[in-house]
């Protein structure tokens, strides 16, 4: 077809798709991989976020991940509003499942943050054009719970290498491992510090079970929280304590995602 006889709304649809394509084809070139981890920066512009699965009577997961959530929580906010004043919480994440990781943590931090969720300055970013220690959201919660409406994802755990967290689509919680991931065990309980690179990963304690029931230590824990110090670099991330914290408290496993 002669151009000159194209119309001008036909000619901008077909822009702004080959614009899509474009923008979809860089995302994908740039996706969180092995070869192109690059984990600072990602957890700076909040492609990331980082979880601590620890014990502290119970086991726990805490998800940290940059602030400001605020254009995510404040549309969650809203849509809660929606509902009636006496509907739970519960209630409310049945009526529709979270596309993103950072939509399914900002419905959590607006519904629980008087009492599971804190901030912190205590994740350090390294190897960046300059060194930062920014302000973190940390939303906690037992393993089901966190696990249970986070989306169905793919994420690095120091554990057991490649692991699936999170939701299906049919409400089912998948906690699968993926096959053929090679893990180099250095044989260091995880009790103080936890640390990885692509290709050393420590052994941790693999004894879990699902803790059900009230946060009762809540305070304690975001005590607790508050100690761990977390450094990435853009190949390496550790997390280590601080300052001492109740003997309860013992880390299990940290991981990131989602790739």
């Amino acid at each position: 077809m002669d151009d000159s006889l194209k119309q001008p709304g036909l000619i901008e649809i077909e822009h702004n798709a080959a614009d899509d394509c474009r923008r979809l084809m860089e995302q994908f070139k740039d996706r969180l991989t092995l070869d192109n981890l690059r984990l600072s920066e990602r957890y700076l512009k909040q492609e990331i976020h980082v979880l601590l699965q620890f014990r502290f009577g119970e086991e726990y997961v805490a998800s940290f991940q940059r602030e400001p959530l605020d254009r995510r929580r404040d549309e969650r906010t809203n849509e809660t509003r929606n509902f009636s004043t006496r509907t739970a919480p519960e209630e409310i994440l049945r009526n529709s499942l979270p596309l993103t990781w950072q939509d399914a943590v900002a419905t959590q931090i607006c519904i629980h943050r008087e009492q599971q969720s804190v901030l912190v300055d205590n994740v350090e970013l390294m190897e960046l054009p300059e060194k930062i220690t920014c302000t973190s959201s940390v939303w906690f919660d037992c393993v089901d719970s966190v696990y249970g409406v986070l989306p169905h994802a793919l994420y690095s755990s120091v554990a057991h290498g490649f692991v699936f967290r999170g939701i299906l689509g049919n409400r089912e919680i998948h906690m699968g491992v993926r096959t053929g991931v090679t893990i180099t065990n250095t044989n260091k309980m995880m009790s103080q510090v936890i640390e990885a690179t692509p290709k050393v990963l420590n052994h941790v304690p693999d004894n879990q079970r699902n803790a059900v029931g009230n946060l009762r230590n809540a305070v304690e824990i975001i005590g607790a929280l508050s100690r761990v110090r977390i450094v990435l670099k853009l190949d390496y991330i550790s997390a280590r304590l601080e300052e001492p914290v109740p003997l309860r408290f013992q880390f299990v496993d940290l991981l990131f995602g989602p790739f």
